[in-house]
């Protein structure tokens, strides 16, 4: 009896530091045994550890989102990291609360590496993703100057915050293609009432300009049509002039007596005789 008591407290002595685990899709395990990383990682399904002196931590190499400001609630989802909005402070001292929302993905076989340097699943994110992010939001945005259309240049942002992101990353950890920046978007530029009140007022006065421009181009199109048709009928007249020559006079009366000829139907003119109310025939004396 005492030594099955005896065996039953070795095994769970023995047993209290193994671990027995299962590793679901898009998830993969790194062992730590005694303090040292295995370099390679444990695939999904069920994996079983006697030593005690073993460990596993658990990565999700699905798609993370990481909600910065906006609507997003804190809530139980390893593929959501929710923090606070990035504030950026701008030339004019301006400090402007930016929503962004950021999806990216861990290489699985980076996992180690992430362990080693950078802790356990989520610490990591919170050291490497998170910060990354706040720093270069503040660096894209901040640098323009023109804060009447930041809301306007969103998604340029967007684009240059990933690209940024991607290559700071990848030099940060000496390892490509390790994280994947996949999509950055600007939810919202909180800008503040006066200002936004300010901007409203900007680009209706630039409507109203773009429509008066266009109002003068049009008087300036028309303006110039009726020049240019001046001009054409003054060219006509100068060509037409330079044309009547004494030959071409002489010709274009003899044109002219011709078609008087031709529609002539034989009958003289009838003329008043004297001051009478005779009515002489020419043809009477021909």
């Amino acid at each position: 009896m005492k030594k099955g008591i005896i065996l039953a407290l070795s095994a769970s002595i023995f047993l209290a530091g193994c671990y027995s685990d299962i590793v679901d899709s898009g998830q993969v395990g790194v062992e730590l045994s005694s303090g040292k990383v295995n370099p390679n990682v444990l695939e999904e399904g069920w994996h079983l550890s006697i030593n005690p002196m073993t460990d596993l931590d658990i990565y999700n190499t699905k798609s993370k989102r990481l909600e910065m400001g906006g609507m997003a609630q804190r809530e139980s989802n390893p593929e959501l990291i929710v923090d606070n909005s990035v504030t950026i402070l701008t030339k004019d001292n301006l400090s402007i609360p930016v929503d962004v929302t950021i999806l990216y993905k861990l290489n699985k076989s980076c996992a180690p590496m992430m362990r080693i340097n950078y802790g356990p699943d989520i610490t990591w994110d919170n050291k490497v993703i998170v910060p990354k992010a706040r720093d270069i939001v503040r660096g894209v945005i901040g640098k323009d100057a023109d804060v009447y259309k930041l809301n306007q240049k969103r998604e340029l942002y967007a684009q240059e915050i990933q690209t940024t992101m991607n290559a700071d990353i990848e030099k940060m950890l000496n390892v490509p293609n390790c994280v994947s920046i996949n999509s950055v978007s600007i939810k919202n530029i909180r800008l503040p009432e006066q200002l936004t009140n300010s901007i409203l007022k900007k680009q209706q006065t630039e409507e109203d300009v773009k429509i008066a421009n266009l109002e003068i181009e049009k008087i300036k199109a028309q303006a110039q049509a009726e020049i240019e048709k001046n001009i054409g009928i003054a060219k006509a007249q100068k060509i037409l002039a330079e044309s009547l020559t004494p030959a071409m006079l002489e010709w274009k009366k003899l044109e002219i007596e011709q078609q008087r000829i031709q529609k002539w139907n034989g009958e003289m003119p009838k003329v008043n005789a004297g001051g009478t109310n005779l009515l002489i025939d020419g043809s009477k004396y021909q």
